[in-house]
């Protein structure tokens, strides 16, 4: 790939690359994969400058702002049941940002490793979701074998839905992997088909949340566009689009789930069980419920399912309870773990966080950024109805897939006016 570079910056890249697709064999293999290269980058770059990178990142506006969320966060600890548990989710989190801070600094500071990390990423993008549809739809058992589950044929059914929603963050860092000169024609097609592959996969296995984090994506990084678009005629077209996927999509989910209004118990829903389901509807109701009990501070992260109530059946099911085990929104469950004042700086967060990439665009017309807003939104978005917001592995991908965007210190860029020229 590149013979100046030495075998440990591209071992680095490599494993970092293939670390979020590896996801289809476990959670387990993808935390492997990071952690060695975390470990190499640690070992490879001077603590020093590491320690300078974290410093000058954590002293800046958004990094002052996210300690204050931190910090805010550490009052919930005294009403939760489970204090070591939610100081673990804290800290755990934490790390994780700084770990995304330390991959960020070491491949901007390397530039020559952009083309390892997105060959690394495709190929292995490409093998994971070849590997899925097999495991799917022809021979179960390799899966279930390398799960250590043993070899059995017992169909798949919804179980590479968490896999699936990798689509929001990687078929992002495709597109800019594709509209930069970094790869060949075969890596170009590679990228091409993982794409189709990841996009067939969400609609076969009907991952309503991960086609919703797309719908964000694709909402976000118009609009970003918008902001350097000058013409009123491409902003018409532009909504137009926009408005005619989510027409689509809401039409498909109304033809394919009309059983849902059978199958809901009797209730008042906010939204019709087609378009969103009775059971999400009912967990956010009672994690709300239950976040009214300490409504500023919270009950302690990652605490939710172990509230009193929580272990009720929720009816319309086979066994599954209210707060099964998080609310699938992670405004819900934060609000009710970490309180009203908590949430609000993280929503202040999130927007500052969303002006500053859309204003480097707008003025750099740098697809780095295009590419962050179109991460931010698919997994902001998507994880309104999906993981917890304290899963480990979803925030370290995110994590992960946000420092590949950032990092590149060159990309292709239109210029104000010129879109699509």
């Amino acid at each position: 790939m590149n013979r100046s570079l030495t075998s440990i910056p591209t071992l680095i890249a490599i494993l970092l690359g293939i670390s979020i697709p590896s996801l289809v064999l476990g959670r387990s293999v993808f935390a492997v994969l990071f952690g060695v290269g975390i470990i190499l980058i640690f070992i490879n770059k001077p603590f020093a400058e590491i320690r300078a990178d974290l410093a000058t990142v954590w002293r800046r506006p958004l990094g002052l702002l996210l300690l204050v969320i931190f910090a805010l966060s550490l009052p919930s600890l005294f009403a939760s049941d489970y204090p070591v548990r939610s100081f673990e989710a804290i800290a755990r989190t934490f790390i994780f940002c700084n770990f995304g801070i330390v991959i960020w600094a070491y491949l901007k500071d390397r530039p020559a490793l952009t083309g390892v990390w997105m060959k690394s990423l495709i190929i292995s993008s490409a093998v994971a979701i070849c590997f899925a549809f097999i495991s799917q739809y022809v021979h179960p058992e390799p899966y279930w074998f390398l799960h250590l589950k043993g070899w059995k044929s017992a169909p798949l059914i919804h179980t590479l839905k968490g896999f699936a929603a990798i689509t929001v963050l990687v078929i992002p860092l495709f597109a800019l992997a594709l509209s930069i000169n970094k790869l060949n024609d075969i890596h170009r097609f590679i990228a091409l088909a993982a794409i189709a592959g990841f996009l067939v996969l969400i609609v076969a296995l009907g991952a309503r949340a991960s086609i919703a984090g797309m719908l964000a994506i694709l909402l976000c990084v118009l609009v970003g566009i918008g902001t350097r678009v000058g013409s009123r005629f491409q902003l018409t077209m532009t909504a137009g689009l926009v408005l005619s996927c989510f027409a689509g999509t809401v039409l498909w989910l109304r033809i394919t789930r009309s059983n849902m209004i059978e199958l809901a118990p009797d209730g008042n829903y906010f939204l019709p069980v087609w378009l969103i389901d009775f059971e999400r509807q009912t967990i956010w109701a009672n994690a709300l419920e239950i976040g009214l009990r300490t409504p500023w501070f919270g009950r302690g992260p990652n605490t939710i399912n172990f509230a009193p109530g929580a272990d009720k059946l929720l009816e319309g099911t086979q066994g599954l309870h209210v707060i099964p085990a998080h609310p699938h929104n992670w405004s819900v469950e934060l609000f009710a773990e970490i309180g009203t004042v908590g949430l609000v700086f993280l929503l202040i967060f999130l927007l500052a966080a969303s002006y500053q990439l859309l204003l480097g665009y707008r003025r750099s017309g740098n697809l780095k950024f295009l590419a962050a807003i179109a991460i931010f939104a698919g997994y902001w978005g998507s994880g309104l109805f999906n993981f917890s917001f304290w899963s480990a592995w979803w925030q370290l991908a995110f994590i992960l897939a946000m420092g590949f965007s950032l990092s590149l210190s060159t990309a292709s860029a239109k210029p104000p006016g010129k879109f699509m020229q």
